[in-house]
């Protein structure tokens, strides 16, 4: 497994890690935007579920930008409490964690 985490952050610019309610949907919506808007950065969204290895590593390694650890969680807020404030669109909290 480390292997392959190697490999992907010296592949991708941005590793987004995916968690807490309605993490396969949060997902597909920040690829769609990152489709929709044409980035010109190499980015892979992965479920953090699916990927433990990763998340134990960003919350070792936090000091790192190309893993981000991102989701809508009740415990706690966040960039998707924004939006689900009406503070921030879905669109301004994706912005937010591409760059």
């Amino acid at each position: 497994m480390y292997d392959y985490i190697i490999k992907l952050t010296k592949e991708y610019e941005r590793i987004i890690l995916v968690d807490g309610v309605n993490s396969t949907s949060l997902a597909d919506s920040i690829m769609a935007y990152i489709k929709k808007n044409n980035y010109d950065l190499r980015v892979v969204v992965l479920l953090a579920g699916d990927f433990e290895d990763f998340t134990t590593l960003f919350k070792i390694y936090e000091f790192s930008d190309k893993i981000k650890l991102f989701g809508r969680n009740k415990q706690y807020g966040g960039l998707m409490n924004l939006v689900d404030t009406g503070l921030w669109t879905e669109e301004q909290v994706f912005e937010a964690i591409l760059h």
